[in-house]
C-alpha cells in the first residue's frame, strides 16, 4: 500500500490491525509490577497522533474496559475514574494497581459490587493507612467492602491480592468466588504487611483443575500442596511457602510429580541445603532438570515453580514433581540469616543433596540456553548465582540459586562447572558484594578465584573495588599459577573512584591500579577499561589522569546523554581523564 504524499503510512494501517494494537497495549497490565508508563497514558498518547486514532479509542468500550488502573486514576475527585467506567460501558473489566481506604475509592468499590460478574482481572494491592491498628469494626469493615469475593465470578480469569497493614486471612472468606469461577487460571495471593503467606484457600473449589497459576501460603502442609498439584493439570507458574515443620524429604520420596512445562522453579528460603528434599522430588524435562524415577505427579503445563520458606520442607514438593523442559529454577535465600543449628555432618549431607537438584536443573537449561553472562553476588552466609544478561527481567524468570558462602570452597556444583561446556561460552564475569559485608579480605580472595577457575574463557570482568583488593592480596605465584582469567582482556569497576576517592581503603595505590599492574606483571595485560556511567568517577566527577601510567591500555567511558568517549593512555592527552574538570 503505497501512501500520499500528504498521508503518514502509519495513519492509513487497517482499522482492525490498529485495534488489535491499541488491545495489545492493554495487556501490560497483567504485569504485576506494572512500568512506569503505565496502559492508560500510552492508550492517551496514542489518541493524540491522528484524529480517526482517537475515535477509534473512544468508541472501544473493550479497550476502556481494560484501562481501570487505581495508580494512574488518582486524582483529587473520581471524576475521571467514572468516565472511564462510562467508556467502557458493558464491556469486560480490568481492575489493577493500589487501592485504599480514600473518598475516591468508594466509588470502586460501589462499582465492583454491582459489576463483579464482569470483571475479568483483580490485581490490586490494598493498602489500609492508619496511625493506629486496625480494630475489629476496622477489619469488619474492611471485610464488608470485600465482600464481592464471596460471589460467583463467571469472567474472572487473573486475581492477585496483597495487602498492607491489613492480615490478608482476616479479609478473604475461605471459599471464594461462591467456588464458582469456571475461567480463573491465575490465582495469587502475595505477601500481607508482615511478609507472610498466611491465605489458605480451598483446594476442593470447582475451579482448581483449571489453574495455571497459583500460590500456597506457608498455611499448606506439603501433603496438602502435593494433593492440590495432583488436581491441576494444567499448572504453569507454581508459587510456594513451607514451613520447616511441614515433613522432611524422607516422608515424601517416591512420591514423584512430573511437570514437563515448568519453566521457572524459584525457592526463596532460609536454608538451601534443604531445598535439595525439595528439588529432588520434581522431574523435570530437559530445559528445567534431570530424569528423576518413582511414582509422579504430571503436570504437563507447568512453567514456573516459586518458592518460600524453610528449603528442607521444599524439597519434599519438589521432590515430587517433574518440570518441563523449558522450567527455570530460583532458589532465593536471605544473604544475612546464618546457617541453621544442625549438626554439622546432617546439614553438609542435606546441602550436597540440594547442589546435586539444582546441578539436574542447571546442566539441561543452560544446554538449552547456554549463558554468555553470570554473576556471582557474595554475602556473608550465602552467594548467589544468576545469568546476567536477564538480570533486568522480571526475577520470576531468571535462572538464579544461592549457596553456602562457608560451602563454597569445597563446592561440588562448582567442579561441574569446569566440565560444563555451556558454561564455555561464558564471556563476562559479574562479582559483586554488598558493602559492608564483613568479609575477611583473604577469603573473599580465595572466593573470587574459586569462581573464577569454573568460568576460565571469560574475556570481561566486571569486580568492584573491594573484590579486586582481595584479589590483589592473594600470593602473585598462586595467582599466575592457576592462570587465574586468562583470557582476560576488558575490565569493568562499577564503583570505580580517583586515588582519593576510593571508599574504605587508604592505599596509595588504589584496587582497580593494583589490578591492572597485576595482570601486566603475570604476562597477562589488560587492553580495556570500563567506566559505567554509574561510577563515582563519572558522576561525581574524580580525576582519574592517574590512569594514564598504563601504557596502551584503552580507557572507555559515557556520560549520561553523552556518547561514549575513549582516551589509549600515554598517549599525551591525560586531562581526557579529569573528569572532575569536565563540564556537561
Amino acid at each position: 500500500m503505497q501512501a500520499t504524499r500528504n498521508t503518514s503510512p502509519i495513519t492509513i494501517l487497517h482499522e482492525d490491525l490498529l485495534w488489535k494494537i491499541f488491545l495489545e497495549i492493554t495487556n501490560d497490565a497483567r504485569e504485576l509490577f506494572l512500568p512506569d508508563t503505565r496502559p492508560i497514558s500510552t492508550i492517551r498518547r496514542c489518541s493524540q497522533v491522528h484524529r480517526h486514532w482517537r475515535s477509534l479509542i473512544l468508541s472501544s468500550s473493550s479497550i476502556w474496559g481494560r484501562l481501570i488502573d487505581m495508580n494512574a486514576l488518582r486524582r483529587k475527585t473520581d471524576d475521571w475514574m467514572k468516565e472511564v467506567v462510562r467508556r467502557a460501558g458493558d464491556a469486560l473489566l480490568w481492575v489493577y494497581g493500589e487501592v485504599g481506604d480514600s473518598q475516591r475509592h468508594h466509588f470502586l468499590f460501589d462499582f465492583l459490587q454491582e459489576n463483579w460478574r464482569r470483571v475479568e482481572m483483580l490485581v490490586v494491592t490494598w493498602t489500609f493507612w492508619t496511625l493506629r491498628l486496625p480494630s475489629e469494626d476496622d477489619t469488619q469493615l474492611q471485610r464488608m467492602k470485600w465482600a464481592f469475593l464471596q460471589e460467583p465470578a463467571p469472567c474472572l480469569r487473573w486475581f492477585g491480592l496483597s495487602a498492607r497493614v491489613l492480615n490478608i486471612c482476616k479479609l478473604l472468606p475461605e471459599h471464594l468466588f461462591a467456588g464458582n469461577a469456571p475461567l480463573l487460571t491465575d490465582f495469587r495471593i502475595y505477601r500481607d504487611s508482615e511478609g507472610k503467606y498466611k491465605y489458605k484457600f480451598s483446594t476442593q473449589a470447582s475451579w482448581i483443575p483449571n489453574l495455571s497459576a497459583v500460590t500456597f501460603s506457608e498455611e499448606f502442609t506439603v501433603a496438602e500442596v502435593l494433593n492440590a498439584l495432583r488436581k491441576m493439570p494444567r499448572l504453569q507458574y507454581l508459587s510456594l511457602y513451607v514451613k520447616s515443620s511441614s515433613g522432611s524429604a524422607a516422608d515424601f520420596r517416591g512420591s514423584m510429580m512430573f511437570l514437563p512445562a515448568l519453566r521457572t522453579l524459584h525457592c526463596l528460603h532460609r536454608d538451601p541445603s534443604s531445598a535439595g528434599a525439595v528439588i529432588q522430588c520434581i522431574t523435570p524435562s530437559a530445559d528445567c532438570a534431570a530424569d528423576f524415577r518413582g511414582s509422579m505427579v504430571i503436570l504437563p503445563k507447568l512453567r514456573m515453580v516459586h518458592m518460600h520458606g524453610d528449603l528442607s520442607s521444599a524439597g519434599t514438593v519438589l521432590q515430587s514433581i517433574m518440570p518441563s523442559t523449558d522450567c527455570c529454577l530460583r532458589v532465593e535465600v536471605d544473604r544475612y540469616v546464618p546457617l541453621p543449628a544442625l549438626a554439622p555432618v546432617g546439614h553438609r549431607l542435606e546441602y550436597q543433596r540440594y547442589e546435586a537438584m539444582v546441578a539436574k536443573y542447571l546442566i539441561p537449561y543452560f544446554s538449552l540456553h547456554p549463558p554468555s553472562s553470570v554473576v556471582f553476588y557474595f554475602g556473608r552466609e550465602s552467594c548467589r548465582f544468576y545469568d546476567g544478561h536477564v538480570a533486568q527481567q522480571s526475577p520470576n524468570y531468571q535462572f538464579l540459586f544461592s549457596q553456602y558462602t562457608r560451602y563454597l570452597p569445597s563446592s561440588s556444583l562448582m567442579e561441574e562447572f569446569n566440565d560444563f561446556t555451556s558454561f564455555s561460552q561464558v564471556r563476562i564475569l559479574h562479582l559483586k558484594t554488598s558493602q559492608g559485608e564483613p568479609f575477611i579480605l583473604k577469603e573473599l580472595g580465595a572466593l573470587s578465584i574459586r569462581v573464577g577457575d569454573s568460568f576460565r574463557l571469560i574475556t570481561t570482568l566486571s569486580a568492584e573495588e573491594w573484590i579486586l583488593h582481595s584479589l590483589v592480596l592473594q600470593e602473585p605465584s598462586i595467582t599466575a599459577t592457576r592462570s587465574l582469567f586468562p583470557a582476560l582482556t576488558t575490565l569493568l569497576v562499577p564503583d570505580l573512584s580517583g586515588t582519593k576517592h576510593v571508599p574504605n581503603f587508604e592505599l596509595v595505590v588504589p584496587p582497580h591500579q593494583q589490578f591492572i599492574q597485576l595482570r601486566k606483571a603475570i604476562g597477562r595485560p589488560l587492553s580495556v577499561l570500563e567506566i559505567p556511567p554509574t561510577s563515582p568517577a563519572i558522576w561525581k566527577g574524580h580525576d582519574m589522569a592517574h590512569l594514564d601510567v598504563h601504557i596502551g591500555l584503552l580507557v572507555k567511558w559515557k556520560f549520561s546523554g553523552k556518547d561514549p568517549e575513549e582516551y589509549v593512555c600515554g598517549s599525551g592527552h591525560p586531562e581526557r581523564l579529569r573528569f572532575d574538570r569536565k563540564k556537561w
